[in-house]
Protein backbone atom coordinates (compact mmCIF):
# COMPACT_ATOMS: atom_id res chain seq x y z
CA UNK A 1 0.00 0.00 0.00
CA UNK A 2 1.24 3.61 -0.61
CA UNK A 3 0.19 6.71 0.30
CA UNK A 4 0.72 10.23 -0.99
CA UNK A 5 -0.70 13.61 1.10
CA UNK A 6 -2.43 15.61 -0.97
CA UNK A 7 -1.58 19.87 -0.34
CA UNK A 8 -3.01 23.24 -2.23
CA UNK A 9 -1.88 26.09 -1.02
CA UNK A 10 0.43 24.61 1.75
CA UNK A 11 -2.65 23.43 3.38
CA UNK A 12 -2.74 19.30 4.01
CA UNK A 13 -5.91 18.75 2.01
CA UNK A 14 -5.91 14.29 2.75
CA UNK A 15 -4.32 11.38 1.34
CA UNK A 16 -4.28 9.40 -1.56
CA UNK A 17 -3.39 6.10 -1.41
CA UNK A 18 -3.05 2.66 -3.34
CA UNK A 19 -4.89 -0.62 -2.16
CA UNK A 20 -5.45 -3.98 -3.94
CA UNK A 21 -5.06 -1.84 -7.48
CA UNK A 22 -7.65 0.62 -6.71
CA UNK A 23 -6.64 4.43 -5.43
CA UNK A 24 -8.43 6.08 -2.82
CA UNK A 25 -8.65 9.43 -1.36
CA UNK A 26 -9.74 10.59 2.07
CA UNK A 27 -10.21 13.78 3.49
CA UNK A 28 -8.00 15.56 6.25
CA UNK A 29 -10.17 16.05 9.31
CA UNK A 30 -8.77 20.01 9.85
CA UNK A 31 -9.24 20.46 6.20
CA UNK A 32 -12.77 19.52 6.26
CA UNK A 33 -13.20 21.92 9.46
CA UNK A 34 -12.13 24.86 6.66
CA UNK A 35 -15.64 24.84 4.70
CA UNK A 36 -13.37 24.91 1.29
CA UNK A 37 -14.49 22.66 -1.62
CA UNK A 38 -12.01 20.86 -3.91
CA UNK A 39 -14.49 19.21 -6.04
CA UNK A 40 -18.07 20.27 -4.66
CA UNK A 41 -19.55 17.56 -7.13
CA UNK A 42 -17.74 14.31 -6.39
CA UNK A 43 -15.97 15.15 -3.33
CA UNK A 44 -18.10 17.42 -1.37
CA UNK A 45 -15.66 17.75 2.28
CA UNK A 46 -19.50 17.00 4.27
CA UNK A 47 -20.97 14.08 2.15
CA UNK A 48 -17.40 11.85 1.87
CA UNK A 49 -17.57 9.90 5.35
CA UNK A 50 -14.82 7.37 3.86
CA UNK A 51 -11.83 6.87 1.74
CA UNK A 52 -13.23 7.83 -1.79
CA UNK A 53 -12.56 5.69 -5.05
CA UNK A 54 -14.01 7.17 -8.35
CA UNK A 55 -16.40 4.39 -9.31
CA UNK A 56 -16.30 5.96 -13.04
CA UNK A 57 -12.46 5.55 -13.80
CA UNK A 58 -11.78 2.01 -12.03
CA UNK A 59 -9.99 0.80 -15.47
CA UNK A 60 -8.26 3.47 -16.94
CA UNK A 61 -7.52 5.73 -13.34
CA UNK A 62 -7.78 2.95 -10.54
CA UNK A 63 -10.52 4.92 -8.95
CA UNK A 64 -8.35 8.09 -8.65
CA UNK A 65 -10.77 11.17 -7.71
CA UNK A 66 -10.99 13.16 -10.97
CA UNK A 67 -9.96 16.80 -9.08
CA UNK A 68 -6.22 15.07 -9.14
CA UNK A 69 -6.34 13.68 -12.79
CA UNK A 70 -4.32 16.86 -14.19
CA UNK A 71 -1.85 16.42 -12.11
CA UNK A 72 -0.43 13.12 -13.39
CA UNK A 73 0.19 12.44 -16.82
CA UNK A 74 -1.16 9.10 -18.52
CA UNK A 75 1.91 6.98 -17.42
CA UNK A 76 2.43 8.02 -14.44
CA UNK A 77 -0.88 7.07 -12.68
CA UNK A 78 0.23 3.88 -10.46
CA UNK A 79 -0.27 0.55 -11.66
CA UNK A 80 -1.45 -2.66 -10.34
Amino acid sequence: MEEVDAYIYGKRIGTMLEHKGSIYFEYDAQFKLLGLEISPIKLHTTKILKPYSNPEHTDLYHGMAGVFLILFPINTVWHS
